[in-house]
C-alpha cells in the first residue's frame, strides 16, 4: 500500500479547439476557420502529432515554465497535452500530474501558467504544424481570443456539459 506522501494526485483541464484548413479559394497561407466535427475520426493522428509536438525539445522540462510560483512548481511533476471526445465534439485536455493536491489560489497559477502555453508557447507552436489527415491538413489551436474560451479542471468541465454527462476519450 502507497503512503499518502507518495501518492500522486491527477487534474485535467480541458479547453474547446479551433480549427483551420488551408483556403481552398485562396492561395497559400490563407486558412478558413471550420467546425470541430472535422476533428472526429482523426483523434489517433492527432494524438499523434501532440505528442510529436511535445517531444520536439526532450531535454526541455516544460513544467518549468508552466507554474508562476514556486509552491505550484515544487507540486507538479508533469503536463502533458492530449484531446478528449465528448458527445461528437473533441475538446484540448491537459492531464496534470501532482505530487499533492493544490490550493485555490495554486489551482489558479496552474490555470493561468497552461492558459500561457496554450496561447504563448507549446499551443502555438502545435497551431503551426499541420495535422496531416486523408481529409486534408488542420491546424489546431488550443487558444482562441473569443469570449468562448474557457480552461475548466474536471468539475468545472462536467458541470460546463450538464451534471450527468459521460465522458469518452482518454483518461
Amino acid at each position: 500500500m502507497q503512503n499518502q506522501e507518495n501518492k500522486i494526485h491527477s487534474i485535467n483541464f480541458y479547453c474547446p479547439l479551433t480549427v483551420r484548413i488551408d483556403d481552398p479559394e485562396e492561395n497559400e497561407f490563407e486558412y478558413v476557420e471550420v467546425d470541430n466535427s472535422y476533428l472526429l475520426g482523426h483523434e489517433d493522428t492527432i494524438r499523434g502529432a501532440l505528442l510529436r509536438e511535445q517531444r520536439l525539445g526532450d531535454d526541455f522540462d516544460i513544467t518549468e515554465y508552466i507554474a508562476r510560483n514556486e509552491s505550484t512548481s515544487d507540486k507538479l511533476i508533469s503536463a502533458i497535452w492530449d484531446i478528449e471526445t465528448v458527445d461528437d465534439a473533441v475538446y484540448g485536455c491537459i492531464h496534470i500530474k501532482l505530487s499533492e493536491p493544490l490550493a485555490a489560489e495554486e489551482k489558479e497559477d496552474l490555470r493561468g501558467g497552461l492558459i500561457g502555453q496554450n496561447a504563448d508557447e507549446l499551443g502555438e507552436s502545435f497551431e503551426q504544424h499541420a495535422v496531416k489527415t486523408p481529409d486534408g491538413d488542420l491546424y489546431i489551436s488550443f487558444w482562441e481570443s473569443g469570449n468562448n474560451y474557457f480552461l475548466l479542471d474536471d468539475d468545472e468541465f462536467e458541470h460546463h456539459l450538464g451534471i450527468g454527462m459521460q465522458m469518452g476519450g482518454l483518461t
